[in-house]
């Protein structure tokens, strides 16, 4: 009997140190990090153990309260032996089923979560990142003032730091994704946070192009066609330059209508030679404001390839009311 009462009694004292070391300090933490956070994102699940900590379905709204971002599951390791320094290192943050919205409204402006400006404020612990991963992402991009809408799935995401992610050190990034009906995208770049410098590179293969016709004029009509786009970037200082080849193929489009300049007979007699278009071009300017000369070099091409030199379409009336005005002199 005596040993029945002392089997009891360390059972009910693991069952109240079970629930006060773990069951109310998960909550406490929650409530904590949920004033801390504000309205603007909210965590439904935290758990939290001793060499891990897990969150489930976290989402971040814009102020505008559309959805940014859904993660099914966040899960973050930490070097535990650097509380003991007075810092906090993340090993590994790893992201499941993650959802974002790239959303621009119909005033051409993008929803994007509030940031705030914690730059004046002394940092009193150490902080850093070494590895992020998401996998099973989904990406959808939509752009309301176009009418334009994207959907990336099976995205994967690797980003890792030999310091800190996002704050100094040289860092590597890698991603892949597929279209939503056919094609895919990769991604991968290297550089240094401290100066702001990355070099990579962007593939993207078999897109279904009818999928831009949004950023096409109304009597440009495509029916049909796949392009493929490969990019070298260097990014510096927020700053973008990148020499590219695109390759459009299987086009099927209207005899009418223009296109950088072009009208669609000349393209449809250009793809009857070569069965495809193969263009040089460059991209370059502030990650938010990029520039590209793919007229110029459509237009190029055009000249090279069928000896025919591309004027505006105003050229028939302008011409000649130039000459008058000459005479009139």
């Amino acid at each position: 009997m005596k040993k029945v009462f002392i089997v009891l009694i360390i059972v009910i004292l693991l069952s109240v140190c079970g629930l006060i070391l773990f069951f109310p300090f998960d909550s406490i933490i929650k409530e904590k990090i949920d004033k801390a956070l504000g309205s603007d994102v909210s965590i439904r699940h935290l758990k939290i153990k001793w060499n891990s900590i897990t969150a489930n379905d976290i989402i971040i709204k814009t102020p505008s309260g559309t959805t940014f971002l859904q993660i099914k599951e966040l899960k973050l390791k930490p070097y535990l032996l650097a509380l003991l320094k007075k810092k906090i290192e993340i090993k590994d943050i790893q992201i499941e089923s993650p959802t974002l919205f790239l959303t621009k409204n119909s005033q051409g402006k993008w929803l994007l979560p509030a940031i705030k400006d914690n730059t004046e404020q002394r940092q009193s612990v150490a902080f850093s990142i070494k590895t992020l991963k998401a996998s099973n992402g989904i990406v959808i991009i939509q752009d309301k003032l176009k009418g334009f809408y994207m959907k990336l799935t099976d995205l994967d995401l690797t980003m890792e730091s030999s310091i800190s992610l996002f704050q100094s050190g040289k860092a590597s990034f890698k991603a892949s994704a597929k279209f939503n009906d056919r094609g895919s995208l990769s991604f991968k770049s290297e550089g240094d946070f401290s100066d702001e410098q990355f070099k990579g590179v962007l593939s993207i293969k078999d897109l279904n192009i009818t999928v831009l016709r949004t950023y096409m004029k109304e009597d440009f009509i495509i029916k049909k066609g796949s392009l493929n786009l490969d990019s070298s970037f260097l990014f510096n200082k927020g700053y973008i330059n990148a020499p590219s080849i695109l390759r459009a193929y299987d086009i099927v489009l209207e005899s009418k209508g223009i296109l950088f300049g072009v009208s669609a007979s000349l393209i449809i007699e250009l793809l009857k030679k070569n069965k495809e278009i193969l263009l040089h071009f460059n991209i370059w300017g502030r990650w938010d404001n990029l520039q590209h000369d793919l007229e110029k070099s459509l237009k190029n091409k055009v000249k090279q390839e069928i000896g025919k030199t591309i004027t505006s379409p105003l050229a028939p009336i302008t011409k000649p009311l130039d000459k008058l005005i000459k005479k009139l002199k």
